[in-house]
């Protein structure tokens, strides 16, 4: 093996480590900013839901924020039995 190519081949190591390391700070960035986004809709949805006993209200939760091939995903949830027929989902 010549030494042009083991220092192409470490160079294209050391690009790839880079590169990683660039898309594993874009993810941590697009978790932050999901979390926050779901944080305000968990607001929004509580200060929006109608209230006759507060269960429903009480009844939003989120999922866990998970890493996912194309990013990441959380969910807003409530468990209230007739919160699908109350929002119409």
């Amino acid at each position: 093996m010549s030494a042009n190519r083991r220092r192409n081949e470490a160079a294209i190591k050391q690009f790839r480590k880079e590169l990683q390391a660039l898309l594993d700070d874009i993810t941590d960035i697009d978790i932050k900013v999901l979390n926050k986004a779901v944080n305000i809709g968990v607001a929004d949805a509580k200060r929006n839901t109608n209230v006759v006993t507060g269960f429903m209200r009480r009844s939003w939760a989120v999922t866990p924020t998970k890493k996912t091939a194309s990013g990441a995903e959380k969910s807003l949830i409530n468990n209230a039995d007739y919160a699908l027929i109350q929002w119409g989902m």
